[in-house]
């Protein structure tokens, strides 16, 4: 698929804060960049475009897998995406209006509200004609009417030129606990996320205020096998050594 929306909004930046050298840059990354991953952040930056051509950009945000990367690319640069883990899905949260501007410019194939949880729609997007071709999944949370995002758990992150909506690293952390005591990929995102907050000078003391007894027991153990899957060193994606061992004693004491 050509991706015409977001291509016309980086055709505007170059008329102000990006440089031709900046998006030969961008496109580099693209062309290094794996399948599934290539088509699904086309599309990303597809419908944040379209959302802020619509002026409906604060009424949606991603999280998941796509929210991890956004923030990866916040600590480390879009040069994150081509060796990233990848995913075939998007994982969004959005209002009726950004639902209605999705179906108004993409083919919506499989486009129904899960029978087991509540306000959940799968859709399958493609190119506006080709309703036989869809190339990306995203799993929809609905918004409730009236109900909008706090600076506090979403923000902006600029993804291979395009600003993108996205979950904050610690709402993304509370997300994923319980899935991580099960599935590595989720265990990583938890443990690279802390690596974020920590890029950002936010202490551990910070993150340990926003969980519950709960969500700070699961945290601590995911932080001690973190430690021992990786004999005691440090994964470039993650936190310090030092910065791992204030976590765990900041969780400890609870």
């Amino acid at each position: 698929m050509t991706f015409k929306i977001r291509d016309d909004y980086l055709a505007n930046r170059l008329q102000g804060d990006l440089t031709e050298a900046d998006l030969e840059e961008i496109f580099r990354i693209v062309d290094r960049t794996p399948e599934p991953t290539k088509t699904v952040l086309g599309y990303i930056g597809d419908i944040s475009a379209l959302t802020i051509l619509y002026d409906l950009d604060k009424q949606q945000h991603l999280f998941g897998g796509y929210g991890v990367l956004s923030q990866l690319v916040s600590r480390f640069g879009d040069r994150i995406i081509p060796v990233w883990r990848g995913s075939d899905d998007i994982d969004m949260q959005g209002s009726r209006g950004v639902l209605n501007a999705l179906r108004s410019t993409y083919d919506v194939t499989n486009d129904r509200e899960s029978p087991n949880l509540e306000n959940k729609i799968t859709l399958k997007l493609g190119p506006k004609g080709n309703v036989d071709t869809a190339e990306c999944k995203i799993d929809y949370t609905l918004m409730k009417d009236g109900d909008t995002f706090s600076e506090a758990d979403v923000e902006t992150i600029y993804v291979l030129g395009i600003p993108v909506r996205v979950a904050t690293p610690s709402r993304l952390i509370k997300g994923k606990l319980e899935p991580a005591e099960h599935e590595e990929s989720h265990f990583l995102d938890v443990l690279h996320m802390v690596g974020v907050l920590e890029h950002r000078k936010i202490g551990p003391g910070v993150l340990a205020y926003e969980l519950d007894r709960e969500q700070k027991a699961k945290l601590y153990e995911l932080a001690k096998r973190y430690v021992l899957s990786e004999n005691g060193k440090r994964i470039d994606l993650g936190p310090s050594g030092r910065y791992l061992r204030e976590l765990k004693d900041t969780l400890k004491r609870g």
